[in-house]
């Protein structure tokens, strides 16, 4: 199996191109090939040296040389028809690729006989010195439609670049997202979790002005993006998720807005004393519902129907309960049920009695900030392949709670690499992107009501944690995603009106149910942004303070070395 890099070139300084093409040849030993595109460079340096690629007879190397400067996207489509591998690998002119990545990248190709594969990658800066590693998930479609999350190293048959018909000039700035975007309606890549690249970050590319994403990629993602949703023939709306990064919101709304029902298990009366004052949390919660549905401007209110049903204690009050939804002007009723506290029967008896097409599960103890969640809902769920929508959850004091949940290595917790959540979250952008999790919270949780039970509801064997996470391990079983849309955001005021204390019996029925899913590190890669919690006085807390001690020596060091005036130099010339 022969893969063809092709790397196209424009007045790249000599030393860094040195580098990127000398990493190329530590991996096309005998075997693939390597195609240089000069784009019209008017750089003494860079000429010398693409003219010593040309000369050179010990490696598989093919020069071409455009007349003018025509475009990155103009001078790949020119290399890859040149290609003789069945494989092609675009590689940046100012970027690394590292050899036992993409060997491996090679075996996962030819394992799964697949058509497009994509590696993990680090990023690095100008000199060569690492930035962070961006530890990629599996194929994540919506995560894909809100940002070009792929990137390098991807590795794509030549038959399937053609069938999509290239790279179109056009769209250069992302011109890698435009195509992946094309060739997912052919195929899903395979993700190799493995680090195959180095992505050298300039403070001025193609791409990017002063360090931040340029104008001119941003509106080449979005027409990119309107023209992905134009074949799929639906209605959409796209805009930029924050100002300055390559995020987008992507919106396409059904023509008839389904029917819901905003299910609230709850116990009438309970209130919780927040900033002071003493408030009662359903009359909260009703009222963000109340306000939020008012004031969303995105769809008309009187061309949806909906309604709130609120299943209440065994000795609650109905009247009180239908008495608290007419003051907040919703529509809906009280539904009492019976027995033992058990969180899991209250959602299935609210599903079982809903009209709504679609489910919306809701903790009594939260208040909704966000104004077009039920907007953000239905376009989400109108992908079939979308089974639950969760929103980011936010703690009173403002700090992220939960943003999905990282069920892995036999764990199962709430995602929230960092507490603020104006920040990226991680290097996937997904405090502002929609993007697959494992799970989502059972304390806001919407799906389709056919597929709940198609799938099987809430298990009353986990009577008060765990049967969300359950629920979506099942969904994910089926093939289908679980998503989050931190455009959604909602104050989660946690366990104001259950027992927060999980016992051993439930964690280990959990993981004795999931046991594949659950041992793993997860396909969605969370594991590797988590932030590690230990207590301070212990020998696992001193273990890990001693790590962290040694790693800020670590980079004090680094921080001097890039003083150095020169990029590294960490492999191998042979070509200079």
């Amino acid at each position: 199996m022969k893969v063809s890099f092709v790397v196209p070139v424009f007045n790249t300084n000599h030393r860094i191109l040195q580098i990127c093409i000398n990493s190329i040849l530590h991996s096309i030993i005998g075997r693939h090939e390597l195609i240089i595109v000069d784009d019209g460079s008017t750089n003494n340096e860079t000429i010398g040296f693409v003219e010593r690629c040309r000369t050179d007879k010990n490696y598989n190397i093919t020069v071409l040389s455009n007349s003018d400067n025509r475009g990155v996207s103009y001078s790949l489509n020119r290399a890859i028809d040149a290609a003789t591998g069945r494989y092609i690998a675009p590689v940046d002119h100012d970027d690394l690729v590292i050899q036992s990545g993409f060997q491996i990248a090679v075996k996962h190709l030819e394992y799964y006989d697949c058509e497009w594969a994509y590696t993990n990658e680090m990023q690095v800066d100008a000199k060569g010195y690492l930035i962070r590693g961006l530890y990629k998930p599996a194929y994540s479609k919506q995560l894909l439609r809100s940002t070009m999350y792929i990137n390098h190293l991807q590795i794509f048959s030549k038959n399937l670049f053609e069938t999509v018909g290239g790279y179109r000039e056009g769209y250069e700035g992302s011109q890698d997202h435009d195509l992946a975007l094309r060739m997912t309606n052919f195929c899903e890549p395979k993700h190799v979790p493995y680090f195959a690249y180095q992505w050298r970050i300039m403070k001025k590319t193609q791409s990017r002005q002063d360090w931040a994403v340029s104008s001119h990629s941003v509106n080449s993602s979005i027409k990119a993006l309107k023209d992905y949703y134009h074949d799929l023939g639906k209605q959409h709306h796209i805009e930029v998720a924050k100002k300055g990064f390559a995020v987008y919101k992507c919106r396409s709304l059904p023509k008839i807005i389904p029917t819901f029902s905003i299910i609230i298990p709850t116990k009438l009366g309970t209130t919780r004393t927040i900033d002071g004052s003493t408030i009662e949390l359903l009359d909260q919660c009703l009222n963000s519902i109340s306000e939020t549905l008012s004031q969303n401007n995105e769809i008309d209110s009187e061309v949806y129907s909906f309604e709130c049903l609120l299943i209440v204690n065994e000795d609650d009050d109905l009247n009180y309960g239908q008495v608290i939804l007419d003051k907040h002007r919703l529509p809906g009723r009280p539904i009492r049920d019976s027995g033992n506290f058990n969180f899991s029967r209250k959602c299935n008896l609210g599903a079982e009695q809903a009209f709504g097409e679609i489910l919306i599960f809701l903790n009594d103890d939260t208040k909704i900030i966000s104004t077009n969640w039920i907007t953000d809902i239905v376009s989400l769920l109108s992908d079939n392949e979308t089974a639950c929508v969760g929103g980011m959850l936010l703690n009173p004091d403002g700090t992220v709670q939960s943003c999905g949940d990282n069920v892995s290595l036999n764990s199962a917790i709430h995602y929230n690499p960092h507490p603020d959540p104006s920040s990226e979250g991680d290097p996937m952008h997904r405090y502002w992107a929609d993007h697959e999790t494992t799970s989502i919270t059972g304390a806001f949780l919407s799906c389709r009501k056919n597929l709940f039970f198609e799938v099987g509801p809430f298990n009353e064997a986990f009577s008060n944690s765990f049967q969300d996470i359950d629920f979506c391990l099942r969904v994910g079983d089926r093939g289908l995603n679980c998503v989050i849309s931190p455009h959604i955001k909602i104050i989660h005021y946690e366990s104001s009106t259950r027992n927060p204390t999980v016992d051993i019996e439930t964690i280990e029925a959990l993981r004795s149910f999931h046991q594949l899913t659950m041992y793993g590190k997860g396909k969605y890669s969370l594991w590797a942004y988590q932030p590690i919690k230990v207590r301070w006085f212990s020998k696992s807390g001193a273990i890990h303070y001693l790590g962290k001690l040694r790693n800020l020596g670590f980079k004090i060091i680094k921080d001097l070395l890039r003083l150095y005036p020169y990029p590294r130099r960490r492999i191998k010339f042979f070509i200079k």
